[in-house]
Formats: structure tokens, C-alpha cells, sequence
């Protein structure tokens, strides 16, 4: 009898910890958490990309086998590439003690313009999408804020539609490629892409006004080509702007119109009602991709790099990329926390060349 109760116990004390074991391996969060690329990845965005042509197809920047900016333009139209324009995002991730900013930037050859003539294109195009995630306790985060960029400026979703629990929905014009967080373009010139023949419906971005589109989203099967362009499940791979785009901004092939990059961040002393100042710097290198294809009103070297996203309204060049903390505490206040990885701060001065 003992015997059998020394067994009943041994067994209840076996599945107790089996228990306490499952439970925590349910729970990754008291292990470790995700790696940059995994939460990068995690978080991608799924992209409605409206398509009139190839030119619509998102790829990476040489894809043409080489840096130089200036022969993007004449690269895109050759059919060994406009046939083959395999489907990258560039992302960046910075980190603080509560957030991760990851970022996206969709890149195009070519800017085609308007319908009228194809007025207003150029050589190049950039354009992109953040994500904000809160660290809550949870493996993975959970998501505050989209923000999207459609030319000079930018907007904020706070609750975006998602896809399979953790990919944001973005929609990309056809032509102009301005992104947008819901099927509705915000920006009034943009609900005319379609002009003269008709405005948008209700400023509808995807489809196009040829009535198709491409849907990308990070499927694991690397960097696809679209079958055509009404296909709507294509894998993109992701490229790391701090290797790649980053390491080169003081290439005069790449880019050119050097920029001075100054900034710091601020949070707020509720009781005092003071501002508290940290991590001034000064940055000078090359803030828009080299290029020299284009029809007015733009002009050359018109794309810019993601760090030199600018906005109509908040005049504080390249702090929505470099240095989101600030971004974030200068605008909406109280974010009084610092940064855990953000490889962008620092001081260098180097220039390329004013745009040719």
C-alpha cells in the first residue's frame, strides 16, 4: 500500500512540473525575445500595389547589378529587367526600452506621373510605411500605430486591418506610389490619377484605374517576380537599409544634395512643465537618390532616402527615420525613455555632390 501511495506521488509531482513546464514554454517571454529581423518580419506589411505597367513593381534599388542611380531610368525599360523586377522591401528597425519603429520603404525605378503626359515624373521613387510596436508583456508586441508616407506627407492609423493577426494592411498608388493605411487616398490630387478621363471613386487607391493589382507580403519564398499584374500573392524578401542603403550615403553614385541632419529628443516634466533635452547631434551626407530623368514640375534627384523623410508640417529633416524617439516626444510628449539599439545616431560629415 505504501509502495502504491510513493508512486501516486511520484507520479502527481511529475505531472505538476509538466504542468509548470508546458505553461512556460507557452509563454517564449520568460525565455528571450524575438530577434530584430524575426520581429521585422513578423510585423511586415501586406501591399496592395495598384499596376498600370511594370513600373509599379516594387524591387530593390540596383536591381540592374549596379549603384548607380543616374541609369535607373534607362535599366528599368530594358525587358531583361522590366520583365524580371523581383519584389524586395527595404525595413529598418530601431529599439527602445518600450517600442520598436520598424520601417518600410517600397522602392520603384521609375515615377511615372500623372496621366496628363506623364507630367511630374522622375527617375527613382521611395516611399514607405512604419510600424509602432508597444512592448506589452507579450512574445511579439502588440501594434499602436501605422503610419504611412505619400509624398510629403504622412498619416497615422491607429487601429489598422491586419492580415493573419500581425501584417498591416498598406494600399500603393498606381504611377505616384503614395501609400495609404486604408482604400482611400487622403491627398486630394491623388483621388485625380486617373484625370482627365475620370477622378478616382471616392478616391479609391487599389485597384488601379486599368483595374488591376499586385498583393505582396512576406510569404518565406523569397523575392518573386508577379506572374502579371493583377497577381495577387507574391512573396517579397526583406533587405536591411542599415547594410545596404545606409553604408552608402555618402556615395556619389548613389545619391546626391547633401543634407545637414541635426537632433536630439525631448520628454516632458509633467510637474515642472519643462522640457528635458538629450542626444544632440550633427550629420551631414547625401539625402536623395541620384537620378536625372524627369518632367515638370519635378526635377532631378527628386526620391528621397528613407532618412530624409520630410513632412509639409513638421519641418525637422530626417528625425521621423533617425531618431523616432524624439519624433514621438516632440509631437504627442511623454515618451521619456531611451533607445536600446539605434545604429543612426552618431556624428559624420561627408558629402556627395549637388544633384547633376
Amino acid at each position: 500500500m505504501k509502495r502504491l501511495l510513493f508512486i501516486a506521488m511520484g507520479l502527481g509531482i511529475i505531472v505538476f512540473w509538466a504542468i509548470i513546464l508546458l505553461r512556460a514554454l507557452s509563454n517564449r517571454n520568460l525565455f528571450a525575445q524575438p530577434g530584430l529581423f524575426d520581429m521585422a518580419a513578423h510585423w511586415s506589411p501586406f501591399i496592395y500595389q495598384s499596376t498600370i505597367n511594370n513600373y509599379d513593381l516594387i524591387t530593390n534599388f540596383d536591381f540592374d547589378g549596379n549603384w548607380n542611380g543616374k541609369d535607373n531610368w534607362e535599366n528599368a525599360g530594358l525587358t531583361q529587367y522590366y520583365e524580371n523586377f523581383h519584389a524586395y522591401v527595404y525595413y529598418s528597425i530601431i529599439e527602445s526600452e518600450n517600442h520598436y519603429f520598424i520601417t518600410y520603404m517600397f522602392f520603384h525605378p521609375r515615377d511615372t506621373g500623372t496621366k496628363v503626359q506623364g507630367a511630374d515624373s522622375h527617375e527613382n521613387d521611395s516611399e514607405g510605411c512604419r510600424v509602432v510596436i508597444e512592448k506589452d508583456g507579450t512574445y511579439w508586441g502588440r501594434i499602436q500605430w501605422l503610419e504611412t508616407i505619400a509624398h510629403e506627407d504622412y498619416y497615422t492609423y491607429g487601429n489598422p486591418a491586419l492580415v493573419n493577426g500581425s501584417h498591416p494592411v498598406v494600399f500603393v498608388l498606381e504611377r505616384k506610389h503614395a501609400v495609404y493605411g486604408t482604400n482611400h487616398a487622403e491627398s486630394e490630387g491623388d483621388c485625380w490619377i486617373c484625370f482627365p478621363e475620370y477622378p478616382i471613386p471616392e478616391c479609391q487607391v487599389f485597384p488601379s484605374c486599368e483595374g488591376t493589382g499586385v498583393g505582396y507580403w512576406y510569404a518565406g519564398r523569397g523575392a518573386e517576380v508577379p506572374s502579371h499584374l493583377n497577381d495577387r500573392d507574391v512573396s517579397y524578401e526583406l533587405i536591411n537599409i542599415e547594410s545596404t542603403l545606409w553604408p552608402r550615403r555618402f556615395d556619389g553614385l548613389t545619391y546626391r544634395n547633401c543634407a545637414d541632419f541635426t537632433s536630439g529628443y525631448y520628454w516632458w516634466d509633467d510637474e515642472e512643465g519643462k522640457g528635458v533635452h538629450c542626444h544632440t547631434w550633427i550629420s551631414r551626407y547625401g539625402s536623395r537618390f541620384r537620378g536625372d530623368n524627369w518632367t515638370w514640375p519635378s526635377s532631378t534627384c527628386r526620391a528621397s532616402a528613407p532618412w530624409a523623410y520630410s513632412f509639409e508640417e513638421y519641418p525637422y529633416y530626417g528625425k521621423w527615420f533617425l531618431d523616432p524617439l524624439w519624433w514621438y516626444s516632440y509631437n504627442w510628449c511623454g515618451v521619456g525613455e531611451q533607445y536600446i539599439y539605434n545604429p543612426y545616431i552618431g556624428y559624420d560629415v561627408n558629402c556627395p555632390p549637388a544633384c547633376d
